[in-house]
This record gives C-alpha cells, structure tokens and sequence, in this order.
C-alpha cells in the first residue's frame, strides 16, 4: 500500500519551458495596447467632416487616399490655439499699415496725394507703395514728422530739382536728394553723365526738348543711389526702368546708352551678374550705332550750343570708356570698346589744343594756380582727376590686348617692360600733381 503521507507531501517542480515567449497570461497582465498617435491640428478638409487626422505633410492620409487637396490652416507643431494668436497679430499689422497708408494720403499735400494713389494703382499690394514711402522717407538726412508735407527747403544746400514729368514713384525732395547723391558721392563711379547739363534739363521739366535727362535714366540714376539706403526701393526703381525701356521699343540715343550701363551696374551690385549682362552688351550695342566718334568733328562750330554738345559726348564716350575698363579687368576678358577717338573735353573752361597722349589733350597738371599756357584757363580738380583715370584706363586697354594676343613666355618681356614703363611714368606723372596733403579726395584715393 502506499504510504498515506506522500499524499501531504508536495508535488515536485519542474523547470519552465525553453521559449522566449511569454505565457499570454503574463502578456496580457503587463503589456499595454499602443497609444494613438494624437496630431496638434487636423486639415481643413478632416476638421470639417469631423474624421481623425494624423496630420502628416503635405497631405494626410486621408487626403491623400481621396485624391483632394490638403490645406492646413496651422503651421507645423502649431496649434489651432496658436495659429490663431498668429493671424490675429498678422492682421493687426496689415490693419495699422493701411491706417499709415491712409495717414499718408490724408496729411500730405494733393500734390503728394495723387503720386501715392497713383502708385497705388500700379501695384497688387498696396503695402508695398507704403515700404517705398518710407524707404524714400529715410533718405533725407532732415526729414520732417511721419504725417507731414515734405517740401524742397527740407534739403538745403543740395540739388533741389522736381520729379514730374520724370518719375511718379517718390517726392520731389527725395528725388533731389537721390539725385544730389548720384553726383557728389562717389562721381568716380559713373562720371559718364553731364552733370550741369543735365541738372538744367531736369529743371525745365520738358522731356520733349531735353537731349539728355529722360525719365529713363532719372529713375535709373535714383536706382543706383538707393543701392546705399534701400535696395527695395532700388528694385522698384529698376522695374520702372525695365519697363520705361520697354516702352521706348529700342530707340537708340545717348542716354538710353547710358541708362543701360547704369542698370547693368546695379544688376552687379545686386548681385545678378548674369541676369544683368545683357544691359552691357545692349548699352554698347546702341553707342555702335549712333556712330558717335564720326558725327563729332561735324560739331565744329564756335556756338555755345555746340560747345556744351562737344563736351557732353566727350564725357559720355571718355566716361563709358572708364567704368568698361573696371569691367573686363575684373572679369579677365577682352574689351567690348576700344578708347574713344575724341579729345577729352571735361571741363567747360578748358580748350585743349594738342594731343597729350595718343588720344589725350594736353592738360596741365601742375596746380590749381600754375598756367600751362599764358592766359589759358585752368581744369578744374575734377577734370584733371578724370583725366588721369582715363590715361590709367587706356593703359589698362593695351595691357588687356597685349595678354589676350601675347603668351606668357619669356620671348615676350620686352613688351611687358614696355607697358610696365608706361605705368611707371603714368605713376610718376600722378604723384606730382596729386599729393594727398594738396589734394586729398576720394579720387585721388581711388588712383592710388
């Protein structure tokens, strides 16, 4: 018989199972289900039918298994809390611009009033008329209050000149000022343009009767000058000329030339090199058809008329001439002009009589109170500067051709030392009228 104790005696253990699943019992005692994955904002389209969303971009599933375009009105890990906080300071602003904008329509002359709703009229945005109001508005060095009438006195000791005919986009004061930085800033820059000619015919208000102020290069010239303060307001500027250009269907004359060269320049400082190119080969295209260089020994007359015409293609030729020589210097290729053929009449006061150089009058460079010759007037320092800078330009012209028709090898120093010898004695020829105690400006800086 079996013994009656092993029946109170414990069965023995066994050892568990080899297997690296757990029982279902423990699994369902200690694993949880997966949570759902909650999304910050649903779409238009889920938030309407009121269906989950799982808030995946571009689209959501949802949408996108629909073939309906999703449109979310949050920004990502934005809520709706949140993105309406963000359209209500969105709106607030827009709000307080058009009150500005209102403002300026309100308080300022009718004059003033009608250019503004001029403007307005041009554009989509009418924010965008207000950021060039005030772009314009911070160019003037003594401006008045935000909401008050800006009249010429507000630049004194500046050029005063009238915008109409000429642009509609900024006020009178803001295109004298624009203009009066054009001139006197950096005049190295772009010493293409007649100053004092062009000054008088933009006074005159007649773009009829004017041979060199249009409404093309005024607001190209106001373009440039923005480059310094606002380049917004410098890209409108280039967009009324782009579109003044368009309108003149490719008439060519001398200050379209010149306006060309400017937008180009201003694609430069923009940094749309490529983009802007074109302005350059189109400026240069135009001087090659007025046929400039043949046409100016017919003005051989002793009229102040054609006086100051002599003078005016000089310096335009002279000054295309220089800023070229910066061009193709700084991009390593050849040159679109060769020197202009003419004399260089840079200052109305001075008559050259002989070649100086090749195709250089003579100057003298001996001082503002020396004489070159018994009773003949004196350049002027501005004269006598572009003068050098155009001898540099040349010189710069002959160095481009020789290395574009020459190898670098050593059967070739003769000539090297020979342009090398120029630049000396153009060097010399420099330091002994340009000293920096007698002479200390911005150009004779550029020179050095």
């Amino acid at each position: 018989m079996d013994n009656p104790n092993r029946l109170n005696q414990p069965r023995p253990l066994r050892p568990a199972p080899l297997s690296d699943t757990p029982s279902s019992s423990i699994t369902g005692r200690f694993v949880l289900p997966p949570r759902r994955n909650t999304s910050t904002a649903a779409c238009d389209t889920c938030r309407t039918k009121r269906t989950k969303c799982d808030n995946l971009r571009p689209s959501c599933s949802r949408c996108l298994g629909s073939k309906i375009k999703c449109v979310y009105d949050t920004k990502e890990d934005e809520t709706n809390t949140q993105a309406l906080k963000r359209k209500k300071a969105e709106l607030d602003k827009q709000i307080g611009d058009l009150m500005e904008l209102f403002g300026y329509l309100h308080d300022r002359a009718i004059e003033e009033a009608q250019f503004i709703l001029a403007r307005i009229r041009t554009v989509h945005d009418p924010i965008q008329v207000l950021q060039s109001i005030k772009d314009a508005e911070n160019l003037l060095p003594h401006r008045p209050s935000k909401h008050r009438h800006i009249g010429l006195e507000a630049i004194p000791n500046d050029i005063v000149l009238p915008a109409q005919p000429w642009t509609r986009l900024v006020s009178d004061a803001a295109v004298s000022e624009l203009v009066s930085q054009f001139f006197t800033r950096d005049p190295y820059l772009f010493p293409a343009i007649d100053r004092d000619t062009f000054i008088a015919e933009m006074r005159n208000q007649n773009p009829t009767q004017a041979h060199l102020c249009t409404p093309l290069l005024v607001n190209t010239i106001c373009a440039f000058s923005c480059l310094y303060t606002s380049h917004s307001l410098a890209e409108i500027f280039l967009k009324e000329s782009k579109q003044l250009l368009d309108d003149e269907y490719g008439r060519p004359s001398l200050s379209s030339a010149l306006a060309l060269y400017l937008m180009y320049m201003i694609s430069v400082f923009l940094g749309r090199d490529r983009a802007g190119i074109h302005f350059r080969h189109m400026s240069f295209d135009m001087l090659r058809y007025l046929d400039l260089e043949n046409g100016f020994p017919n003005l051989h007359g002793n009229s102040p008329l054609e006086a100051d015409e002599r003078r005016r293609l000089s310096l335009a030729m002279w000054g295309l001439f220089f800023v070229e020589s910066r061009a193709y210097v700084l991009y390593h290729q050849s040159p679109l002009i060769h020197p202009p053929s003419v004399p260089r009449l840079f200052d109305a006061n001075t008559t050259p009589t002989s070649p100086r150089r090749s195709h250089t009058p003579e100057i003298s460079y001996a001082g503002p109170t020396s004489t070159s010759r018994v009773g003949a007037p004196q350049p002027s320092r501005d004269a006598r500067f572009f003068d050098m800078a155009c001898d540099l330009a040349v010189l710069q012209y002959e160095i481009a051709l020789y290395n574009e028709q020459h190898d670098s090898t050593g059967q070739d120093q003769q000539g090297r030392w020979e342009l090398y010898s120029k630049w000396r004695a153009w060097l010399l020829d420099l330091a002994s009228h340009q000293q920096p105690d007698a002479n200390s400006t911005s150009q004779t800086v550029y020179l050095r």
